[in-house]
């Protein structure tokens, strides 16, 4: 209905929904909010940017940091020197034969990991597993990862396998509800 659009309204963007298959992913302990697009059109618009419009395309993804409105102006001073952009436009990761995306596997009850950092990793299994994940060592929260976490995987499971992998070197504890990793 033109007359009454579907909007969705994160911390950092307004996605307008214009007949679709999209995943949106935004949460407050992640560093980005991000958009992927499967097939259809969304048109997405920076909060402090309201006039500007990223129209997405099948199999765009749009990476937005997660910064309040408010402090993006003292951001963009302090990152000027670097190369640190608020939103970076990229392609959907794609695996398996049937083209299945990695943005949308929890919709087949799995989470697909390609690379993916271990403390990014932690944050979903905290949702996931209902769990309070610690990583001691700052180097290890940067290693990578890639694996698939399916609907009836145990944490236990989920974890000795990543421990297997090869140049993976850490130990783990699961104690109640909280998970702590360390070198």
């Amino acid at each position: 209905d033109k007359t009454k659009p579907f909007i969705i309204h994160t911390r950092t963007i307004n996605l307008k929904v214009l007949g679709t298959v999209f995943n949106v992913r935004s949460y407050d302990n992640e560093k980005e909010t991000e958009t992927a697009l499967v097939r259809g059109s969304v048109e997405v618009t920076l909060r402090d940017r309201p006039d500007q419009k990223i129209l997405l395309k099948p199999g765009d993804k749009l990476l937005v940091k997660n910064i309040p409105v408010d402090t993006v102006l003292n951001y963009k001073r302090q990152k000027r020197d670097e190369e640190t952009p608020i939103a970076v436009l990229t392609n959907m990761h794609y695996y398996g034969t049937d083209s299945s995306s990695i943005e949308t596997s929890w919709t087949k009850n799995q989470l697909v990991f390609s690379g993916e950092p271990l403390d990014k990793i932690s944050l979903n299994l905290e949702r996931w597993f209902n769990v309070r994940v610690t990583i001691i060592n700052e180097s290890l929260k940067k290693e990578r990862y890639t694996a698939t976490l399916e609907a009836d995987d145990k944490l236990k499971d989920f974890l000795e396998a990543l421990k297997l992998a090869e140049g993976s070197h850490f130990h783990y504890s699961i104690k109640n509800s909280e998970v702590v990793i360390s070198r």
